[in-house]
């Protein structure tokens, strides 16, 4: 069995020299790909162009070029959907793969329609099945091309009991529950809670959805306890990812460290007392709390 994952910024988790990080969702996507590998799966991945050879293998995982990172204008689309066509055709992939993203939920899901292969549709926020949020972002047309993928899905994957709910509410579908997962240490390597002091926040400098601010406000507020700040400017948005720098420097009890190695990452979680999500679209953190 191939299965082939479509998704843009997956490149900087597969390439180990790549010097960007990615977020989250791309984080999960390169663990559910190698834990594939070691089921003895054949694995694949359409991702965006960053001057790396059209088709190249990083640790058996074959990556082709054939999707854009961000979709700026509606003339893109002719050429966007070609290119991602004729990648997902030569990967030969016998099921295709994508998280969150409405936009590319869509593409993948009528070029998956175009292959006769099986869609697998994974949410990435609760927005992913928000009426209000989607019908003020997208237009009539996408929106039911993107609802028409998630009804139609072969499988949709839900990260948190309230994204299956939703699923089951809006299209009387069921879904499979799987929270998101993280390499819990050995209980040996973890530190006495008595021994944390810090107060832990992770995200992306995405200022309508994760909101960062929020977590300045709050170590400001508390000047007698240390805080952490762990973000990577999203994508686009160089412009806040600085503004909340700037701000978190005026403050003495704020250690804001900017983009962390996801490798490196465990080691904050481990040692914090608390870990804060401002976040006004919850996903799953669970497996993230078990590690503190």
């Amino acid at each position: 069995m191939h299965v082939c994952i479509v998704s843009p910024r997956l490149y900087h988790y597969l390439n180990n020299k790549s010097k960007t990080i990615a977020g989250g969702a791309q984080r999960q996507q390169y663990l559910i790909a190698h834990k594939l590998q070691q089921r003895g799966f054949e694995v694949s991945a359409v991702v965006a162009d960053y001057g790396q050879p059209h088709r190249v293998q990083y640790n058996g995982i074959q990556t082709l070029i054939g999707v854009p990172e961000t979709l700026s204008s509606p003339a893109q689309i002719p050429s966007v959907i070609y290119s991602l066509l004729t990648s997902m055709k030569r990967s030969q992939a016998d099921v295709f793969y994508v998280r969150g993203a409405p936009r590319l939920t869509a593409a993948v899901y009528v070029l998956s329609t175009v292959l006769q292969k099986p869609f697998v549709f994974n949410l990435a926020n609760d927005r992913d099945v928000d009426d209000d949020y989607l019908i003020d972002r997208y237009n009539p047309l996408l929106r039911r091309t993107y609802y028409r993928a998630i009804d139609a899905a072969d499988a949709v994957i839900a990260q948190t009991n309230t994204q299956q709910q939703q699923i089951e509410l809006i299209f009387d579908r069921e879904s499979i529950h799987i929270p998101n997962g993280y390499p819990v240490p050995d209980s040996s390597e973890l530190i006495d809670h008595s021994n944390r002091k810090e107060v832990l926040w992770v995200g992306t400098s995405d200022e309508h959805q994760k909101k960062p601010l929020r977590f300045v406000e709050l170590a400001e507020s508390h000047p007698d306890i240390p805080f952490v700040m762990i973000s990577r400017p999203k994508t686009g948005d160089p412009e806040y990812h600085n503004k909340v720098a700037q701000r978190a420097a005026a403050i003495p009890n704020l250690e804001f460290t900017g983009p962390v190695d996801p490798d490196k990452i465990h080691e904050y979680y481990r040692r914090a007392a608390l870990f804060v999500n401002t976040s006004d679209y919850s996903t799953s953190i669970i497996a993230e709390l078990r590690c503190l």
